[in-house]
């Protein structure tokens, strides 16, 4: 990390990351970054006190040491502007983007994406991430609503959607779930075992002793077979409800 003393507050911060040696000699390195930065910046702010941080890090997460020392600046009111070269030194992705930008409105600071030409201390750039942030919480509701439409249709035709097959079936190359008979004895099993008094621990142990394991290939355990007969049985329960309804 690397962070200069403040001479005054609401200094510009310049933003500099680069995420692996092999970026750090490439055309994104610190040095190219804080460059291109500064020569902008001495034009577009002149006058005002710059101060650089920069990092090698991962942009997945915030709790990055420089970025963190920076916004603890900007909360503070020391930092009035901070300026990367484009968004994804700062944020990996437009959630984060949004997010964070927030906070840095209400702190009173503004952000520069030199790259994408985004800049909030202008009328037209507060316009601009407000068209950004509204065009994200759509999509997000977007991409949120085709979801619960798509399991609904799956679950309306029995279909099954991504994710770990359902022990006691198998999952079809047409998307629809066919009943694994061993699987399925094991569950009758068990439901026998704990007619007559026996424990989940008991049930585990003499799905075990069989050599008859989970969808992962694992030993059981007394939790386990609770949840997984559960989901059997209600599993089981739909498919009677749909057959009944298809009838």
């Amino acid at each position: 990390m690397n962070a200069k003393t403040f001479k005054c507050p609401g200094v510009v911060a310049l933003y500099c990351r680069v995420s692996t040696q092999e970026q750090a000699r490439e055309s994104h390195s610190l040095e190219n970054q804080e460059a291109v930065l500064r020569k902008y910046c001495e034009l577009r702010f002149a006058g005002r006190e710059l101060v650089v941080y920069s990092e090698q890090a991962s942009a997945r997460r915030t709790a990055r040491k420089a970025y963190q020392v920076m916004m603890r600046e900007a909360r503070w009111g020391r930092v009035a502007i901070v300026v990367a070269t484009d968004i994804s030194r700062l944020w990996r992705n437009l959630m984060d983007a949004i997010g964070e930008m927030r906070k840095m409105q209400e702190w009173g600071g503004d952000v520069v994406l030199f790259n994408q030409g985004v800049d909030t201390t202008t009328a037209a750039g507060k316009l601009q991430y407000a068209m950004i942030a509204a065009f994200a919480e759509y999509e997000s509701n977007s991409i949120s609503e085709r979801t619960k439409r798509t399991h609904r249709l799956h679950k309306s035709q029995g279909l099954r959607g991504p994710g770990l097959r359902p022990y006691g079936w198998r999952i079809l190359n047409s998307g629809l779930l066919e009943r694994v008979e061993e699987e399925q004895m094991a569950a009758d099993l068990v439901v026998g075992w704990r007619s007559d008094g026996g424990t989940w621990a008991s049930c585990a142990s003499a799905l075990n002793d069989r050599d008859l394991k989970t969808v992962l290939g694992r030993v059981w355990i007394g939790g386990g077979v609770r949840l997984v007969l559960a989901a059997v049985l209600r599993r089981r329960r739909y498919e009677a409800e749909l057959q009944t309804v298809h009838t």
